[in-house]
């Protein structure tokens, strides 16, 4: 009834509201970037080797961490999230200063008169308490603290044998209290990688999911990757938005690591609206064609074609000079000279 009343209400404002389609997440573009929140979270946990139910503050610290970077998004404008929201300009310095578990002392003036500094490890701001350098801080008995007083480790405390052993300790007690044993893990799933299962019910046998039968959009490396590709009889780049699918909603094609024997089909979006659709072999010569080896893109020379030389450009009786120890030298410079590059 609710859900008919909200949507008569909506037809009236002259407006048409739409369900997404169960199992789809690419029509929601909220899902993607979950997707990149859940994988930075898990690189963090997995790197740091930190206890699983730390979990939320890790989520939490990269949530912060993706809302202050800059992203690809035309409607932020040059601008990093946070500020698109708020309107003023983000400020990193309690971002920046340590990275997710990292080894800090802080102080405790409870332990007087004993030594005020002690071990712990760093779990991101604490933006509900404090001022805005306030950090949670586990300490040894497993418990998070907020302090603002906190300090990295120098190069010597790193070197020092007593640290060291203080480390071990720390660890040790964690270890001692196994917080993670009643713990479910939230994000089973590897970045990644594919972990065995078994039906406990049956008991059979260890196995592994094979690539082509996880067939769920959000895990296609293609997807939301953009590339320029012969549109029109022009390049124009263009987005990956779906696998194709046949008239029984199975997606055509099958994987494979060699990119030569991939035969799946996407579907690509351009400016326009209009949607292509290319072999997936096709696209990856494309992409390998237009990124290096850090995903940076850039673009292929093929020949020079035609050049302009403008009125800064150096004449050629001026191309030498001489410098003050009496050596004649070329005037090494490009100023002047404008190339159409194909």
């Amino acid at each position: 009834m609710v859900q008919g009343e909200f949507r008569r209400k909506v037809r009236a404002a002259g407006s048409h509201a739409r369900q997404i389609e169960p199992y789809s997440p690419w029509l929601n573009r909220a899902e993607t970037a979950i997707r990149a929140l859940k994988r930075m979270t898990n690189m963090a946990m997995e790197k740091s080797s930190a206890p699983l139910y730390l979990w939320d503050f890790c989520l939490e610290l990269q949530s912060m961490i993706r809302s202050s970077i800059a992203h690809i998004i035309y409607a932020l404008n040059d601008d990093v999230p946070n500020t698109a929201v708020s309107g003023d300009t983000t400020d990193i310095s309690h971002l920046c200063e340590f990275a997710w578990y990292d080894w800090i002392w802080y102080l405790d003036p409870v332990n007087f008169p004993e030594d005020k500094r002690n071990l712990g490890r760093w779990l991101g701001p604490a933006h509900d308490i404090g001022d805005v350098m306030c950090a949670r801080i586990l300490v040894r008995s497993g418990q998070v603290v907020s302090r603002t007083s906190y300090l990295p480790l120098s190069t010597a405390d790193l070197n020092s044998r007593e640290v060291q052993l203080d480390k071990s300790s720390f660890d040790a007690t964690l270890s001692y209290y196994n917080f993670d044993e009643a713990i479910s893990p939230v994000f089973p799933e590897k970045y990644n990688v594919f972990c065995a299962y078994s039906d406990d019910s049956t008991g059979d046998e260890l196995t592994m999911p094979q690539a082509d039968k996880l067939d769920h959009e959000a895990f296609d490396e293609y997807l939301d990757a953009q590339v320029v590709l012969p549109y029109k009889d022009i390049a124009t780049t263009g987005t990956f938005i779906a696998r194709k699918k046949d008239r029984n909603g199975n997606v055509v094609g099958k994987s494979h690591p060699n990119p030569v024997l991939d035969t799946r089909v996407m579907e690509v979006q351009f400016p326009d609206g209009n949607v292509q659709e290319f072999a997936a072999n096709v696209i990856a010569e494309h992409l390998y064609s237009q990124v290096d080896d850090e995903g940076r893109r850039f673009l292929i020379v093929d020949e020079i074609i035609d050049h302009r030389i403008e009125g800064s450009a150096v004449a050629p009786d001026d191309m030498y000079y001489t410098d003050k120890h009496g050596v004649k030298r070329i005037r090494r410079t490009t100023k002047g000279w404008a190339l159409l590059l194909q």
